[in-house]
């Protein structure tokens, strides 16, 4: 099932990510960069409202296959990884290729960029132990192996981090959702949510990547929600103007 109204917003994040991944390649870094070009340069935040979408599309699917006993969690976990791997395995193919060719283009671009600079940090590390990175990235665990493999997250195919994070929800979405479909009384919920905010402050002291999922359980939660008001409203005028007013709140 799609949604027009949320295609075309998933379809102006991702045009969001690239300018900010663009831009410092051009010369504009993003510590000097005026208000207009810092807005752009923020592409962390359009991965956020990635994140609330894919909440808000796995919640929909699950209550309507998995919830409903139409299919198992086997089926929806191979559907998940058919849907996301395949790009994966591709593009991190093609990033080790090119791997050489990616540093020697970094090493001669003629401004000095801290985000450049880091970004070449990365594939340094990745070309030093290219193998293992690409058995990583294969896993699609990669987000959640840098305290054994450093940059493991950004290493080679530096935008999958936000892969091995979806991967990661996939996995334990319908034990979330289920929780939520099935639990409905309000003090359950509330307990639910108390156990996930002292376990992610818990987590985030110790490891603080973004491709780590308890650092961003929050935003895959709004979208859960958001899915349950959409739900409650589908058939009204409001039900996706709702969900976008959801998401702006969450950035104010």
């Amino acid at each position: 099932m799609k949604l027009t109204q949320l295609e075309s917003l998933r379809g102006a994040m991702a045009l969001w990510v690239f300018v900010s991944h663009a831009l410092p390649s051009a010369g504009i870094d993003r510590d000097s960069a005026n208000l207009f070009y810092k807005l752009f340069l923020s592409g962390g935040l359009a991965v956020d409202v990635f994140i609330i979408l894919s909440g808000f599309v796995i919640t929909l699917t699950l209550n309507k296959q998995y919830l409903a006993n139409t299919y198992t969690y086997i089926d929806y976990i191979k559907s998940r990884f058919f849907r996301i791997f395949p790009i994966l395995f591709v593009t991190t193919i093609f990033a080790a290729l090119l791997i050489n060719v990616s540093i020697s283009a970094l090493e001669t671009l003629p401004w000095e960029i801290k985000q450049n600079f880091t970004r070449l940090e990365y594939l340094d590390a990745s070309r030093s132990n290219i193998y293992t990175h690409i058995i990583a990235h294969m896993s699609m665990m990669h987000g959640v192996l840098d305290f054994i493999l450093p940059y493991s997250s950004y290493s080679i195919n530096g935008p999958a981090w936000s892969i091995s994070l979806e991967w990661q929800f996939y996995l334990i979405a319908p034990f979330i959702i289920g929780v939520i479909f099935k639990n409905k009384i309000a003090c359950r919920l509330t307990t639910f949510f108390v156990v996930v905010a002292v376990f992610m402050t818990f987590i985030r002291y110790f490891y603080s990547y973004p491709s780590f999922l308890p650092n961003k359980i929050e935003f895959f939660i709004v979208g859960i929600f958001s899915y349950l008001i959409y739900e409650k409203f589908k058939n009204t005028a409001i039900a996706l103007h709702y969900f976008i007013i959801v998401i702006s709140v969450v950035f104010l």
